[in-house]
């Protein structure tokens, strides 16, 4: 290589004095610069739309009023996802994919018309519930219940289409384990009165599982009934661990200490009892000691 073209110099930094500088973008092009026009935007009057059969199944009215309230004041933040059903009412409807709850605010607020985004293709049932399930999944807006059905529906949509409907399927169109949609869909094999335990948040789904552990149908509702009247989750893993190692019987069911100022106490009997049981039989202990204090003062 000769010294003549061993270096490349740019010389565009080393302009005259009478050079003309590039022009300045104008503030007008710096706004617009990297943005992109979204043509499946639009506002939609309410009457226009309509709203079907959605995962989530439970909305809180004061929820509602404090997002209307909201809307009312702020303005709406964010659009919701709707498609167009030609066979709708008879002369076709925009469907809500996804914003019920804003939807229903909306129109609570009394506004006529809402920002939504359009989806243009055509969607089956299943493609709409999964839609509808992945967004309430990332919001965490629905309750144990609601999910199960939500993956259960899935499944029979899938399955009445012609395409893979077990859990693995379903897990992996969503992005999930097909542990978790096995077990969401477990629950729905519950008997009534548990299962809305569990749709309120009595029994969280973690004791649910730890139910499935015992044999018969009355350990289990004993677990329930011993979790609904105090009993931590901690000791109902404990009793059925007892009971799987067929130890249940040996010795005393509940043991617990406490340590205050260097004051050991250590409560046992025979029989498993709960916190909130723990905590009474203290205070009559505290009563029972302030009464000899008293009686040996006197």
């Amino acid at each position: 290589m000769s010294k003549a073209n061993a270096f490349t110099f740019d010389n565009s930094d080393f302009r005259s004095p009478t050079t003309p500088a590039p022009p300045m973008q104008s503030e007008t092009d710096m706004k617009t610069l990297g943005r992109k026009r979204v043509f499946n935007a639009a506002k939609i009057e309410l009457d226009r739309i309509i709203s079907r059969p959605q995962v989530r199944q439970h909305f809180d009215e004061d929820e509602l009023q404090e997002l209307a309230d909201s809307l009312k004041s702020k303005g709406q933040q964010q659009p919701i996802r709707v498609w167009w059903d030609q066979d709708a009412e008879g002369e076709g409807r925009y469907v809500i994919l996804m914003g019920e709850r804003r939807y229903r605010a909306a129109k609570l607020a009394g506004f006529n018309d809402i920002e939504c985004l359009v989806h243009e293709e055509p969607l089956s049932d299943a493609e709409i519930t999964e839609l509808q399930l992945i967004e309430n999944i990332i919001r965490a807006d629905l309750n144990a219940v609601e999910e199960a059905k939500a993956f259960k529906k899935i499944m029979a949509d899938r399955e009445a289409a012609g395409l893979p409907c077990t859990a693995k399927d379903i897990a992996k169109e969503i992005g999930i384990s097909d542990t978790k949609v096995q077990r969401s869909v477990r629950l729905l094999t519950l008997p009534e009165d548990i299962l809305a335990d569990v749709a309120d948040g009595t029994i969280p789904p973690s004791v649910i599982r730890q139910m499935w552990r015992l044999k018969t149908e009355d350990e289990r509702r004993k677990l329930v009934a011993d979790y609904k009247s105090g009993s931590s989750f901690g000791e109902i893993s404990e009793s059925v661990k007892l009971k799987k190692t067929g130890k249940g019987n040996a010795g005393p069911r509940t043991k617990k200490s406490f340590t205050v100022d260097g004051i050991k106490i250590e409560v046992t009997a025979k029989r498993r009892v709960t916190q909130m049981e723990i905590a009474a039989a203290m205070k009559e202990w505290v009563k029972q000691i302030q009464s000899d204090g008293r009686s040996k003062a006197a």
